[in-house]
C-alpha cells in the first residue's frame, strides 16, 4: 500500500542513483535524496530538518556523556558522523517509509484536527 503512494515513490526515484553507488552508504544516499528533494520542492525545509537534528544528536552525545559520568568524545560531530556510517543499508528502506508514513500520517492527523475545529468555530461563531 505504501509502495503505491506517490510522494514515497519519488523519494525512492531520487534515492536511486545514490543507493546504487558501492561508495556511498544509506545515511550519504538519504542526504542525496534529501537534497535533491529540495532542489525539486524549491525550499531548504528538508535540510534544515537534517541539519537541525544532526545538530540535537551532536548534543545529545554530550549531554548523555555528561549524564553516564564518562568523557565526552572530543569531536561530537565526529562522532554522530561515524554512528551515521555505522548505520546499515538494509534498514534505509524502513527508515524512509517510517519516515514517510509518520509525515503522512502527521499531516492526514492535522488536517482532520483543523477541520474539526473550523467546524466547530463556524458553528460557535455563526450558530448554525
Amino acid at each position: 500500500m505504501l509502495e503505491q503512494q506517490p510522494l514515497l515513490r519519488r523519494f525512492r526515484e531520487l534515492a536511486a542513483p545514490a543507493l546504487a553507488s558501492e561508495s556511498l552508504t544509506s545515511i550519504q544516499a538519504l542526504v542525496w535524496a534529501v537534497s535533491l528533494a529540495c532542489v525539486e520542492q524549491r525550499t531548504v525545509e528538508a535540510a534544515a530538518v537534517y541539519v537541525f537534528g544532526r545538530a540535537m544528536a551532536a548534543a545529545n552525545v554530550k549531554r548523555l556523556a555528561f549524564c553516564a559520568g564518562t568523557a565526552p568524545p572530543d569531536d561530537a560531530n565526529a562522532f554522530v558522523a561515524e554512528r551515521e556510517r555505522e548505520y546499515g543499508g538494509d534498514d534505509f528502506g524502513r527508515i524512509v517509509t517510517t519516515t514517510v508514513t509518520l509525515s503522512v500520517l502527521g499531516f492526514g492527523i492535522s488536517a482532520y484536527l483543523a477541520w474539526q475545529l473550523l467546524g466547530f468555530l463556524s458553528s460557535s461563531i455563526f450558530g448554525s
